[in-house]
């Protein structure tokens, strides 16, 4: 669990010996603040340049949930490491190329998947797909705040009214979380059903970042499809 990370020894060790450290930014990884001046000094931060989603207690760190975020990253990351290795920059320069090129192919076409679909509604167990979101125009409504651990009983009646009054028939959950939350919401609606995506916080299973990214976004046009 990326949120409650914490180093070991080992891991403070190897951040010493590393040329260049490299952190997704807003605020996902707190145990920088335990970080010396020394390791501040070689830290970049993939997210610069991105605009974070403030929810109510903190900024959303999840920017990668959107393909537009996914060049910044990639452009990021590669700048930094030609820096730190200025001999690879031709092979670096051109794998992220084809990287982006990639990245743009998979929004071009999951764009035209969305565009054809009216109600746009989704529910999900936890605040992770909030960039996902505003990339193809969906409302997001999350059972679980960012760091929050149960939701109050106010939150779990509004999120199984929202989901009736707009016919929600599908409440996504992680495949690496428990679906007990989403359990309770889809006990309360009819002929609803539970479906698992990838928050991308974790390494997926066989997939790379833009297979797990496509599989999601199919699993949500199914629900919203009604199917």
């Amino acid at each position: 669990e990326p949120h409650e990370f914490e180093l070991t020894t080992s891991d403070v060790n190897s951040l010493y010996k590393a040329k260049l450290i490299i952190l997704n930014g807003l605020e996902l990884e707190e145990f920088e603040e335990d970080f010396t001046s020394e390791l501040k000094a070689k830290t970049k931060y993939a997210t610069n340049g991105i605009e974070g989603i403030k929810t109510k207690k903190m900024i959303d760190p999840h920017a990668w949930a959107s393909l537009d975020n996914a060049k910044i990253y990639t452009s990021n990351i590669s700048s930094y490491l030609i820096d730190a290795f200025p001999k690879y920059k031709e092979k670096i320069s051109q794998n992220k190329d084809n990287l982006i090129s990639k990245i743009d192919a998979l929004k071009t076409k999951l764009e035209s998947k969305f565009s054809v679909i009216s109600n746009k509604k989704i529910i999900v167990s936890h605040e992770a797909f909030n960039y996902f979101g505003l990339q193809f125009g969906i409302e997001v409504k999350s059972i679980l705040s960012i760091h929050q651990e149960e939701p109050d009983s106010k939150t779990l009646t509004d999120i199984i009214n929202y989901a009736k009054e707009n016919n929600v028939k599908t409440v996504f959950t992680e495949y690496s979380e428990s679906d007990s939350l989403a359990k309770s919401v889809v006990n309360e609606l009819d002929n609803a059903k539970i479906l698992a995506l990838y928050t991308l916080e974790c390494a997926p299973d066989n997939l790379d970042y833009l297979g797990a990214v496509e599989y999601n976004a199919n699993k949500i046009i199914e629900a919203l499809n009604g199917k």
